[in-house]
């Protein structure tokens, strides 16, 4: 995380100075030139419609060989004269949501097959009130794990709070 807000200070920095070309031109010696082009594409998309944000998401490579997914973010900073005085860009790490998420997608299937196996089960030998039952326990439990995932990502809350929280 450090090194992305590094990173990202180094951004600003060099778009201040050389615009949207020294922004694709550091991207392409720190990151290699998908990462550029990601770059160079927003930035583009930005100057041409200064009133709509940009993201897209990418693979990247840390120092330490590491692959992260990441959604990197720009949005155009306007004067107070309606001109452009530049554009802010942010880089957020989504790796670890995106394992969860492949993770509760494959709990998804795995339950969706117990469930069309009850059911084919159910068939055969008329409605039983135990195994209706524990398919409704089932369904609630992923259920709850799912919305769970959003209701402690305290990434989304304010910094002030996340503070509260020593993170």
């Amino acid at each position: 995380a450090e090194e992305l807000v590094n990173n990202r200070q180094s951004l600003q920095n060099l778009h201040r100075s050389g615009g949207a070309a020294a922004v694709k031109a550091h991207c392409g010696e720190v990151q290699g030139s998908r990462t550029a082009d990601v770059h160079g594409m927003l930035e583009e998309a930005i100057i041409a419609n200064p009133n709509h944000p940009q993201s897209a998401e990418l693979q990247i490579t840390t120092p330490e060989g590491v692959e992260r997914t990441v959604i990197i973010s720009k949005s155009a900073v306007m004067k107070s004269d309606g001109t452009m005085a530049g554009i802010i860009s942010s880089a957020t790490d989504i790796t670890e949501m995106k394992a969860l998420d492949r993770q509760l997608r494959s709990q998804r299937e795995q339950l969706d097959l117990v469930k069309s196996f009850n059911e084919l089960h159910q068939e055969k030998l008329g409605q039983e009130a135990l195994l209706e039952s524990r398919i409704q326990s089932f369904e609630l439990a992923y259920q709850m794990q799912t919305e769970a995932t959003d209701a402690f990502d305290i990434s989304r809350e304010p910094q002030s709070v996340r503070d509260l929280y020593g993170d």
